[in-house]
């Protein structure tokens, strides 16, 4: 497995008033310089009056399990504070 990259999944909020909006598929590269995850690329999946959220989460997880496949990394998708316990 590749130690180097990451995949999580975040939520996104609208605001002022914080309006739950959608999920975010977020690519992590591990910096060994500044010794943190730094996000390379991110896709958002927002909701709607077409779009569901169980829909949008969906896709968000599937999208996220084909990018942790291409990058042979771990896929965190929504506990994103595993993958800051990992590296301290």
């Amino acid at each position: 497995m590749n130690n180097q990259y990451a995949v999580s999944i975040r939520h996104i909020y609208t605001m002022p008033d914080e309006t739950f909006n959608g999920y975010e598929l977020v690519l992590w590269h591990w910096d060994v310089i500044e010794n943190t995850w730094l996000f390379r690329a991110t896709r958002d999946y927002p909701i709607s009056k077409r779009v569901s959220r169980g829909y949008a989460l969906w896709k968000v997880l599937r999208d996220a399990q084909k990018l942790a496949r291409i990058f042979q990394c771990k896929n965190y998708a929504t506990n994103e504070e595993g993958m800051w316990d990992n590296n301290d």
